[in-house]
């Protein structure tokens, strides 16, 4: 990534070059007709730093991040096609740091999410799905902020120790009835 500041002569406002990368994985597996198990995973990074002269500090911003995901699906059919389950769980975390002078910032996002649910046609026009899903969300922020607007070495500072975490729980039941074709209620 070094190529994008030098193409636009902008080099020497970077300490380094902005970097980042990705990966992802996934795998599915299929033991008997009717069943299926799917796992997925996805991290990514990005880091970068540059030069600044503002609020009475003069040297490096520097900023990054990551993202981690993983999640996991099964999928049940019965071989008549009038019963299924499905379920999924999934994680997911961002990562972020800011650093700028005297201003530290750390934050760490995290979710946790559940969902399970079922299918029944007992007839060609009927249909019956009900579910349920839980998900909790978490959030962490720490580091330095100024106290004042002065961001040089040695301001002064207030220490920075934040969390939040809610959860959510949930469920629903609907029913579909054909009344003609292409037509359900």
């Amino acid at each position: 990534t070094r190529a994008p500041p030098s193409l636009h002569g902008r080099s020497s406002e970077y300490n380094s070059a902005p970097r980042s990368g990705q990966m992802i994985g996934g795998y599915t597996f299929e033991p008997r007709a009717g069943t299926q198990l799917r796992v997925v995973g996805l991290t990514e990074v990005d880091r970068m730093a540059f030069m600044v002269d503002s609020y009475g500090y003069d040297g490096a911003l520097e900023a990054g991040g990551a993202t981690r995901m993983a999640g996991l699906t099964a999928r049940w059919l019965d071989a008549e096609g009038t019963h299924g389950v499905r379920t999924s769980l999934s994680f997911s975390q961002r990562v972020t740091d800011f650093q700028f002078g005297v201003l530290d910032r750390d934050r760490d996002d995290r979710s946790l999410n559940l969902r399970v649910e079922g299918d029944y046609s007992p007839s060609a026009r009927i249909r019956v799905r009900s579910g349920a899903e839980f998900a909790r969300l978490t959030m962490r922020e720490t580091g330095i902020t100024p106290a004042t607007s002065d961001l040089t070495p040695g301001a002064p500072i207030d220490e920075l120790d934040e969390r939040e975490s809610t959860r959510h729980v949930g469920g629903f039941v609907e029913g579909e009835v054909r009344v003609l074709s292409g037509v359900a209620l």
